[in-house]
């Protein structure tokens, strides 16, 4: 972490240090993590994906107020595949957005400059097509956002609700059930895509209540329960695809894994599909 490397290293010794790391690491800029995630908790997460070098978060924030930082990682000998692998990074229910750096903090300005300009083209054509979204637009945050009315009379409703964290792989449909069958019948349980759900009820106070007498029902079927807040999102979802044009001699469980894995993670593939019995 850089807290420590400045603590171990002084003047021209830190500057050198840190100009050596950036030579032998690659970096990646890191978004969309909680607000009181800690240089440290950074580390510990990313150390499943590699060596870490160092990991620093600016105290400063972007335009819109959020928290940024930097990962450096040692060793990387597929830059491409790392990168890959930090597509569907999550702490919490914070999916992080990680994009690959193209300059590091090291670097001189002049050597941002126009030279190799077919390079610079290739490197941000490359992140473009990988993530949708270049790493300049990635630290600018420049993205079209739509502008909608809150619905302040459904905030009023939602207050006293509760998002839950699916433990494990738990139907939405049996924990409303259980619930149904406990007495607590004012009380739903909708699945919000993703690992996640929303325990709500339509008399206040039902849902605490509940929690409260029947915890370790609640601790069976959700990891995890916080008050709703409209930070809290779900952004992954269980979607199928169709697809056609399939050559026959190419079919199998290891083409639909291909496939499915350009959109997002595969999980599974239907009867008929297995049986060949529709093409």
């Amino acid at each position: 972490m850089r807290e420590s490397v400045e603590r171990e290293t002084v003047g021209g010794r830190k500057r050198d240090f840190i100009t050596k790391l950036d030579k032998v690491t690659t970096s990646f800029f890191v978004t969309n993590f909680p607000d009181d995630a800690t240089s440290g908790d950074l580390w510990k997460l990313f150390l499943k994906f590699g060596k870490v070098g160092e990991v620093y978060i600016p105290k400063k924030l972007d335009k819109r107020g959020r928290r940024f930082g930097f990962v450096k990682f040692k060793e990387v000998k597929e830059v491409e595949e790392l990168s890959d692998s930090l597509r569907d990074v999550w702490m919490g229910m914070y999916k992080l957005r990680v994009n690959l750096s193209r300059f590091g903090r090291g670097e001189p300005k002049e050597a941002h400059s126009q030279k190799a300009p077919s390079q610079r083209a290739a490197a941000a054509t490359m992140v473009e097509s990988q993530n949708g979204r270049s790493f300049r637009n990635a630290l600018l945050d420049e993205v079209q956002v739509l502008k909608v009315p809150v619905n302040e009379e459904l905030c009023k409703e939602l207050r006293g609700s509760m998002v839950g964290t699916l433990a494990r792989e738990k139907d939405v449909r049996r924990i409303q059930t259980t619930i149904f069958m406990e007495g607590f019948k004012s009380i739903s349980v909708t699945y919000m895509g993703g690992n996640m759900a929303l325990v709500r009820s339509s008399n206040e106070g039902d849902v605490e209540r509940m929690i409260r007498s029947k915890k370790e029902c609640m601790e069976y079927y959700f990891s995890e329960l916080k008050p709703w807040n409209p930070g809290l999102l779900a952004v992954q979802r269980e979607v199928w695809i169709q697809v056609y044009g399939i050559p026959l001699h190419i079919w199998g469980e290891n083409l639909f894994k291909i496939v499915g894995a350009k959109l997002g993670v595969f999980l599974d593939f239907d009867e008929e599909t297995a049986r060949m019995a529709r093409f």
